[in-house]
């Protein structure tokens, strides 16, 4: 692809990047089960460990995702759909 990088491989490098804060946790749909392939592609290598796979739940994945934040996690909370997120504010 020459030396400009896809989005895809730039989000697979941030992710990889926020993984090294032993204190970041990933939590939402498709994160440990693969699904939405360019979410599932940008986890690879961290460990299943550190990802929590949640349900279309939009309300409950934003709650829990402040009760890590509120217990010194990190969360990078991830909604596959910018709607998702609306309807979780």
């Amino acid at each position: 692809m020459g030396p400009l990088l896809s989005y895809r491989a730039e989000m697979a490098r941030a992710m990889r990047m926020l993984a090294k804060d032993q204190r970041v946790i990933f939590i939402g749909q498709n994160v440990l089960y693969s699904g939405a392939v360019a979410i599932t592609e940008t986890l690879e290598g961290i460990p299943l460990s550190r990802r929590i796979e949640l349900p279309v739940a939009e309300e409950l994945q934003m709650g829990m995702s402040l009760g890590l934040a509120l217990a010194g996690f990190l969360p990078v909370s991830i909604f596959p759909r910018m709607d998702f997120l609306l309807r979780a504010a």
